[in-house]
Formats: structure tokens, sequence, C-alpha cells
């Protein structure tokens, strides 16, 4: 098992916290940065290599990476997206597919989960599944809807009120599944001219089509997982994970 970690964002909502320094390095309580905590709990569920996409602030994210690679026997790889700024999710992901050699996960380096969640997802017999926390969503997360118990959409657009819940930013794919996303987002560039979407994207032409990937999704509720967006985004996880 294998973790493809998307760190290259700047994290502007986070104001002065984030002028200099990516979100994912971001210190809580416990002294470890937002990235490390991540790590050492994936790692400590059995997972060994690490493919970190970074750009804001690259050299700090490597200097970290060599840090973590000190203290824990695991291998990670950083690589860099120098179109961090224009590009969205969707193009970090796309640079981060032809490093990656197994079943992988894939999460967002801003992202905090308890380890039980990382622990199902990991140990899910589904290929490829989606970590859901079911609760009422807010306009600017990425939401999901369901029908009969299956996922039908995900997206940050549509009716708050009809939605599931929200789209943690965790998944669990196989590695059969790296060719689909190349291809899918091969031609998402073609046809669109860009990269500027979220690697959801891909997952809902899925869906509306054949559904190759078979999505399927654990749900869990209450406070499991966080997305470190806003200071007090910040503020919880420090204090709670």
């Amino acid at each position: 098992m294998e973790a493809l970690i998307l760190a290259a964002g700047k994290g502007s909502r986070l104001g002065k916290l984030t002028k200099d320094t990516p979100k994912s390095l971001l210190k809580l309580d416990s002294g470890k940065t937002i990235l490390e905590t991540s790590i050492s709990c994936m790692y400590n569920l059995g997972v060994k290599k690490f493919i970190v996409i970074c750009g804001f602030q690259a050299h700090l994210i490597e200097e970290e990476c060599l840090k973590i690679m000190e203290i824990h026997d695991l291998c990670i790889q950083c690589i860099y997206n120098p179109f961090w700024d224009s590009c969205n999710v969707l193009g970090s992901t796309f640079l981060g597919l032809p490093h990656l050699k197994d079943n992988f996960l894939f999460l967002h380096a801003d992202t905090l989960f308890r380890e039980e969640i990382l622990k199902d997802i990991i140990n899910s017999s589904y290929s490829n599944i989606l970590s859901i926390n079911k609760k009422k969503v807010g306009n600017e997360e990425m939401k999901i809807w369901t029908e009969n118990g299956k996922l039908y959409r995900i997206s940050k657009d549509g009716d708050n009120t009809t939605a599931f819940g929200e789209f943690t930013g965790l998944a669990k794919f196989n590695f059969q599944s790296i060719a689909l996303f190349n291809r899918k987002i091969r031609e998402i560039s073609k046809s669109e001219g860009h990269l500027n979407y979220y690697m959801e994207e891909v997952l809902q032409r899925d869906l509306e089509g054949n559904s190759e990937l078979n999505l399927k999704f654990e749900f869990f509720e209450g406070l499991k997982s966080i997305e470190v967006d806003f200071e007090e985004d910040y503020s919880i996880a420090k204090n709670n994970f």
C-alpha cells in the first residue's frame, strides 16, 4: 500500500499563518506538523511509500519529508508541481500517478484523520472506496449524494439539503485505477484546455459512465477528521488531533 499526498497549495484562507509556510507544515499541540501526523498514522498502519506533490514553498515540504524519513523507516518521494498555482488538485494528481506502483491511499495534506478511519479504509474489502462524513454540509464542502446505498454524485455544487454528507478527501484506489485516472485526466485536458478541476471531476465522470471504478463508500459521524482551511479549523485540529 502506497499513499499519494497532495501538498502543493498555499492555504491563503489561513491568512498570516500561511504567508510563508505551507499549511500542512503548521504544528499541532503535539509538536508535530499536520503532514508528519498524517504520515506517521499511515506508517503505523503499514504504509511505507509516500508520494508527496508539493508546490508553494516546496523546499520546506522537502525538508520536512527528510526529517520524517530520519524518524521512520519509510520512503517519501517529493514531486514538484510547477503549475501548482493554476491547475488545482487535478494537475497535482496527474503528476503523481506515474510514480505509483501499487494500490494507494489518496489524501490532501491539510486533512487529519483518526486512526480508526484510516484503518477502516485500508482494511476495506472494496478496491475503490471513499471516506464520507455523514453530516449537514456547507456550500464549500465536497458533497456526495446516494440512492439506495449507492453513490451517484460527487460535487461542490448542488442542493446542500439533499446531500448525504461530505467526502473527506481520503480514498483508497487499486493499482488498476491509475490507467483510468490517466485517461480521464487527459480527456479533460484535451476537451477543456486546462486542469483547473478537483480530482473529484474524474470520479463524477466515472459515475456518469459505465462506472469502471465501481466506487464504494464508508461513512462515519462526528469529529473524526478535519480539513484545515480556516483559522477555526486549525484551532480545532491543534486541540483534537
